[in-house]
């Protein structure tokens, strides 16, 4: 195969590729063909909506339209300028359905509101489902969004608790008499109790 006849077939394979990343057989696709049994909070045109099975505030939805998207970045990409802002325009209609709007919250005699729109996009955004999604979270004060923070740093941080409490708890052991204070003790105690921590992480 010539270099130029080449280039043609890695192209075309490539934007085939990339064309091909959506999988009409996950979770969400069958809930837009009606293949899965879930209460729809909210439809029209553009988007359809339920509550999260892995809730993580009072109220958490999730909004997915209806345009055959792996995440948002595809969704930019596939849809057309009237279909993403229906999908956005979906996504308020729906905080403002559940009360998380300022609207809804004065009429219900409630001074204080807000919500949180979340995209979660491939691996290390940890997208879970292949199909473009939006959580929609309110109902409650929310925590803040720690930036930066990463996995490595919450495991370094779940040690040094984790460190803690052994110490915590050797002590109290040793002060009941429980465990003997010999240096050889402790250090057999503190392995053990390191090698459940480590297993527990695992």
């Amino acid at each position: 195969m010539k270099i130029q006849e080449t280039a043609t077939f890695l192209y075309l394979l490539s934007k085939l590729s990339k064309n091909d990343r959506y999988n009409p057989e996950n979770p969400f696709a069958k809930i837009l063909m009606g293949k899965a049994d879930t209460d729809i909070v909210y439809e029209d045109k553009y988007a359809v909506a339920f509550e999260s099975t892995g809730r993580q505030t009072k109220k958490h939805f999730l909004v997915i339209p209806k345009v055959p998207a792996v995440d948002l970045h595809d969704l930019m990409k596939k849809a057309s300028s009237e279909e993403v802002d229906g999908y956005m325009r979906a996504i308020d209609e729906v905080a403002r359905q559940q009360g998380m709007t300022r609207r809804q919250q004065l009429m219900n005699g409630v001074s204080d509101w807000g919500y949180r729109v979340t995209f979660n996009i491939a691996g290390l955004g940890r997208q879970t489902v292949p199909h473009c999604h939006a959580h929609v979270m309110g109902g409650e004060q929310l925590q803040p969004h720690f930036i930066g923070i990463t996995q490595e740093k919450v495991d370094k941080l779940k040690e040094g608790v984790a460190q803690e409490v052994v110490g915590h708890v050797l002590e109290k052991l040793q002060a009941e008499g429980i465990v003997s204070r010999d240096v050889q003790t402790t250090q057999r105690i503190q392995n053990i109790l390191a090698r459940m921590n480590l297993r527990t992480r695992e």
